[in-house]
C-alpha cells in the first residue's frame, strides 16, 4: 500500500491538449519576464512553439504535468468558440532563453495586478460569472436582435442554437414600456426577477431600469411583434448571424478598455 501511494505521488501527467487557460497577457515577454510571472503562480511553466501563434509560454501549470501535445486558444465571452487546435512543440529552457513569448496563464492565485490582459476565459470572466448568480433581481441584457418576430419565429430562432452554446430556452415577458419581448438564455422560474435593463451600448447613456413581468406561453402565442434579446452571449463556433445583432453591450465593443486604473487590474478578473 505504501508503495502504491509513493507511485501515485510521483506520477507524471501528460496533458494531450491545453484548452482551459485562464487568460493571456497583452504583448510579448522575454524569458526572464515569463519566469517572474510564473514565480508568482507557485506552479511550473512550459515553453513551446505553436504554428499559427508563434512562441508561447504557459505559466501556472500543475507541477505533475510532464508533456503537452496540443494547444487550443481561449474562448472569450461574447465571441465565437475557437475550433483550431495547434500542435505544441515544447522547447528546452536553454533554447527558451533566446525568444520572446506570448504568455498564457493556466492558473494563478492572484488576479495578475499590473499586467494588461488580452483574452480572458469565459469561465473566469466577471461578466459571465454574474450571469450565473441565482440571486439576481435585475436582468441586464447582452444583445438585442434586429426586427420584430412572431411567437413561432421567436421559438424557431431560439431552437436553432445560433445565439447561445449553453441554452436555447426562450422566455417571454412584458416590459413597463409596453413591449413584449423574448429572452434567449434565461429560465425565469429559477429567479426572483422583477427588473429589466436594456442593452447598454458603447458611447450611449445608461438605459433606465424598468419593471418586467413574465407571461405564459398561452399569452405569448398570439403575439406578432416580439423583440428578441440575448441574456448570455456565449456564441457557438458555427455562429454566422452577426448581421442580426442590432445592439450589443458596450463591453463587447473593441474600443472598450477593461483595465481598472484604481485597482491596476483587468475588470474581467474582478469577482
Amino acid at each position: 500500500m505504501e508503495r502504491l501511494r509513493e507511485l501515485s505521488k510521483n506520477r507524471k501527467y501528460e496533458f494531450n491538449t491545453i484548452t482551459s487557460c485562464k487568460c493571456s497577457l497583452e504583448g510579448l515577454f522575454s524569458y526572464e519576464e515569463v519566469e517572474k510571472i510564473n514565480n508568482a503562480t507557485k506552479y511550473i511553466v512550459k515553453y513551446g512553439i505553436c504554428i499559427g501563434i508563434g512562441p508561447i509560454a504557459i505559466v501556472g501549470l500543475p507541477k505533475k504535468v510532464s508533456k503537452i501535445k496540443y494547444f487550443k486558444d481561449i474562448w472569450e465571452y461574447g465571441k465565437k468558440r475557437p475550433t483550431t487546435i495547434y500542435d505544441f512543440e515544447e522547447i528546452s529552457k536553454c533554447k527558451a532563453k533566446k525568444m520572446n513569448y506570448k504568455v498564457y496563464v493556466f492558473f494563478s492565485k492572484d488576479n495578475l495586478k499590473g499586467y494588461k490582459i488580452e483574452k480572458v476565459n469565459m469561465q473566469y470572466d466577471s461578466r459571465y460569472i454574474k450571469k450565473q448568480n441565482p440571486h439576481i433581481t435585475t436582468l441586464c441584457m447582452d444583445c438585442l436582435l434586429h426586427g420584430l418576430y412572431s411567437y413561432e419565429e421567436a421559438k424557431n430562432l431560439a431552437a436553432c442554437k445560433d445565439f447561445s452554446s449553453q441554452s436555447n430556452e426562450i422566455t417571454f415577458a412584458r416590459l413597463d414600456d409596453g413591449r413584449i419581448i423574448g429572452i434567449i438564455g434565461i429560465w425565469y422560474s429559477e429567479y426572483g426577477i422583477t427588473l429589466f435593463k436594456d442593452v447598454w451600448e458603447y458611447g450611449k447613456p445608461e438605459p433606465r431600469i424598468q419593471a418586467i413581468s413574465f407571461i405564459p406561453e398561452e399569452e405569448a402565442i398570439s403575439q406578432k411583434r416580439i423583440s428578441i434579446y440575448i441574456y448570455n452571449l456565449c456564441l457557438p463556433e458555427h455562429f454566422s448571424k452577426e448581421n442580426m445583432l442590432w445592439k450589443v453591450d458596450r463591453t463587447f465593443n473593441p474600443n472598450w478598455n477593461f483595465y481598472n486604473l484604481n485597482l491596476k487590474m483587468d475588470s474581467r478578473l474582478i469577482n
